[in-house]
């Protein structure tokens, strides 16, 4: 994979999809977004990363922050990968709903530390849309 024609940085922060990593702690703090993350909800990421102003909770839409803590839940018993649609709220107050693609990461003894997540903009899909839900991954 040495002769690549791909930067790995280039390619990640060119994907038309939200990346993120971010901990399992009380705020969700943000460790890793890619340059869609700002676009998809309109903040500055620097402001998000490592807690400095935001917690990556802060723009999930609050009627949607119990199904994301329940399927924080679920994927500590199963770990594993989980779909679920919910609503963010871009700095603008504007809605956008969301395809989440979750898997937990692991330290060395087995234990969650935080979670890789690609967000899908679901707004020019309406089809795809719906009532915020956990779709996949369930014990």
């Amino acid at each position: 994979m040495t002769d690549s024609p791909f930067n790995l940085d280039e390619l990640i922060h060119g994907l038309p999809v939200a990346v993120i990593v971010v901990d399992r702690d009380d705020d969700y703090t943000l460790r890793f977004a890619n340059a869609e993350t700002a676009r998809l909800i309109g903040y500055d990421i620097e402001d998000f990363l490592n807690s400095k102003k935001y917690a990556a909770a802060t723009a999930v839409h609050p009627d949607d922050l119990a199904l994301l803590e329940r399927a924080d839940e679920l994927q500590s018993q199963s770990k594993k990968t989980l779909m679920i649609r919910y609503r963010l709220v871009a700095a603008d107050g504007s809605i956008v709903p969301v395809l989440d693609i979750s898997r937990p990461l692991m330290d060395g003894g087995g234990k969650i530390t935080s979670f890789m997540t690609v967000l899908v903009d679901l707004r020019e899909a309406p089809e795809l849309q719906g009532p915020s839900r956990i779709l996949s991954g369930q014990a």
